[in-house]
């Protein structure tokens, strides 16, 4: 059995500007990924806020 494993030039594990690609993709991925749970937690409190004032407006007219 052959365990030598041949490089491969293509996925070169040493290029840099491969690996600063990588790196900034994956920065931009969990930087849309925050601002995504921060719009559904902004929903979320807005929805709570709208429907506490309707229930308090309607429990008060009563």
């Amino acid at each position: 059995m052959d365990k030598h494993k041949e490089y491969d030039w293509l996925d070169d594990p040493f290029n840099e500007e491969k690996q600063a690609e990588d790196l900034l993709r994956a920065q931009r991925s969990r930087n849309l990924g925050c601002l995504a749970v921060g719009l559904i937690v902004l929903g979320l409190f807005l929805v709570l806020i709208i429907g506490g004032s309707i229930l308090i407006g309607t429990i008060s007219a009563l």
